[in-house]
């Protein structure tokens, strides 16, 4: 073979992994543009569920709710449902429909975040949104109570989940919007536990507590991250 015929086919061989490098980058392009695409469609989607929601609750037409506390069983792991991936979400139709069964709102500005909350931690709520970790109180103003919300880190839906809950620091406001009322939480500390740690949802008697809590680290669910907050006040929609 001449030198020619050779330094042809060392630019031909050349080529192809130059065009396979393109491929590459395009599609990785092309799935970034799509995945941050279907990130912004669902956050838009949620932000006018929660108009209508407090719409509804202003004109009295709000599903009723029910207080779905368990007792707690101290030998199982905390949020199981949580250690499943999150390697699909729901379609536009069906997180349409989940959305008409969110008995709350869960409002972090420093995150940029905003969330349905349902009250129960199954595989179906925590792809839509978060749970109430049935063991705990339902959501309320009442002293000597704890609700614990459960959500999923990063996965499918990305940073529109708890992905950046860590970055709460002591100070930092969470919001609920019930049908009746904003409730003004204030993080307290955070906290890293076994997944077995039950004690950690502890009540005080003179506090409303709030939990937030997702696998860690990220991306594995070896232990439990707990970001924890205390009523500071609320404001009434009506």
């Amino acid at each position: 073979m001449s030198r020619a015929s050779r330094k042809s086919k060392n630019l031909r061989g050349i080529s192809v992994i130059q065009l396979i490098g393109i491929i590459l980058v395009i599609s990785s392009l092309v799935y970034m543009s799509y995945s941050h695409f279907r990130v912004v469609m669902r956050k838009n989607a949620i932000e006018s569920a929660k108009e209508e929601f407090i719409k509804n609750g202003l004109a009295g037409n709000k599903p009723s709710t029910k207080n779905t506390k368990k007792p707690s069983d101290k030998s199982k792991r905390i949020g199981k449902n949580l250690e499943k991936p999150q390697k699909s979400g729901l379609n536009q139709s069906a997180q349409k429909q989940m959305l008409k069964n969110a008995i709350a709102y869960i409002e972090i500005k420093k995150i940029n975040l905003v969330l349905p909350i349902f009250d129960n931690t199954s595989n179906l709520a925590l792809r839509a949104g978060v749970g109430i970790l049935e063991e705990t109180d339902h959501l309320s103003k009442d002293k000597n109570t704890v609700t614990v919300l459960a959500g999923h880190r990063g996965g499918y839906n990305g940073e529109d989940t708890f992905l950046h809950i860590d970055r709460l620091d002591p100070g930092d406001e969470i919001l609920i919007t019930t049908h009746e009322e904003i409730l003004k939480y204030r993080v307290e500390n955070k906290e890293i536990i076994e997944p077995t740690d039950w004690s950690k949802f502890d009540k005080q008697e003179d506090k409303t507590r709030l939990i937030l809590m997702s696998c860690h680290p990220y991306p594995t669910n070896t232990y439990r991250l707990l970001v924890k907050a205390v009523l500071d006040s609320s404001e009434s929609l009506r």
